[in-house]
C-alpha cells in the first residue's frame, strides 16, 4: 500500500510540475459597492482591487467582467 502511495505522490508531484496553458482567466463580478462596482467603464472596489493585485502578483493573465449575480453564476 505505501509503494502505491508514494508512486501516486510522485505521479502527481510530475503531473503538477507542468505549467498550464489555459488562454485567459474569467473574472465575473457583480456591482455590490463598496466592494465591486463600475467607474468611467473600469472595475473598482475593494474586492476588486484584491483580486487583481494577486493575480498581477502570480502573473496570472485575466479578464474582469460586471454582471448581474444570476448570469454571473452561470
Amino acid at each position: 500500500m505505501r509503494i502505491f502511495q508514494l508512486y501516486l505522490f510522485l505521479f502527481s508531484a510530475i503531473l503538477l510540475s507542468f505549467p498550464a496553458h489555459a488562454e485567459k482567466l474569467m473574472i465575473v463580478t457583480e456591482e455590490y459597492a463598496p466592494l465591486s462596482y463600475t467607474e468611467n467603464g473600469e472595475i473598482k472596489g475593494v474586492a476588486t482591487e484584491q483580486v487583481k493585485l494577486i493575480l498581477d502578483k502570480a502573473g496570472v493573465d485575466y479578464e474582469m467582467s460586471v454582471f448581474p449575480w444570476a448570469r454571473a453564476l452561470l
